[in-house]
């Protein structure tokens, strides 16, 4: 998709510029509070925050070269942040189930563009896997060898004693169906 350097720019702005400024600002606001609000920080905090901290140099140069754009984009989001407030001052959960409604809309929208299929088509799986090396490789060794794309995956690292959860997408029920097999064949919980 070509695009005149303004659009680009723009889109820039909103897509990547504002979730990394939005990521330090959050992490920040957070370590504020200490270790203790640190130590609780959950998956939530942590998917929030992964670009927090990147080269500073090189991000410094972004904000400044797209401060104008980024800042617009920030303004745009204040005004969102504005309206969540008073929907969670005067209790308005009718908001609350229609803007996550709308942001669910919206993320399978985006995921269909970043999978080149439909959202509902992505199968997540979620497996409990052991903190040993190796594990990882006879995952992904395994569904390849069935011919099952791993769309995408997270490992969320839990304790060395636990181990933690894999979560991959797949595409199509029945290569989702598979990979359930396969995994619970090789002795993992898949559910």
């Amino acid at each position: 998709m070509r695009l005149d350097p303004e659009t680009h720019d723009r889109l820039l702005a909103l897509t990547s510029h504002l979730p990394h400024a939005l990521a330090n600002l959050l992490m920040q606001d957070v370590a504020v509070s200490g270790d203790e609000a640190l130590g609780y920080a959950g998956a939530s905090l942590r998917e929030m925050t992964r670009v927090a901290g990147a080269n500073p140099v090189v991000w410094a140069d972004i904000f400044v070269e797209n401060g104008d754009l980024i800042a617009d984009a920030l303004a745009t989001h204040r005004d969102g942040l504005d309206g969540v407030e008073r929907a969670l001052r005067t209790g308005d959960r009718g908001f609350f189930e229609q803007w996550i409604a709308q942001a669910a809309e919206a993320r399978n929208r985006m995921l269909e563009y970043a999978y080149r299929t439909e959202a509902r088509m992505l199968n997540r799986i979620r497996i409990r896997v052991p903190d040993k090396p190796g594990v990882l490789a006879r995952i992904t060794q395994t569904l390849g060898a069935a011919g099952i794309n791993i769309e995408d995956f997270e490992l969320r690292h839990v304790s060395p004693e636990y181990g933690g959860v894999l979560v991959i997408l797949v595409s199509g029920g029945d290569n989702a169906e598979l990979a359930r097999t396969l995994l619970r064949r090789e002795g993992y919980a898949a559910a």
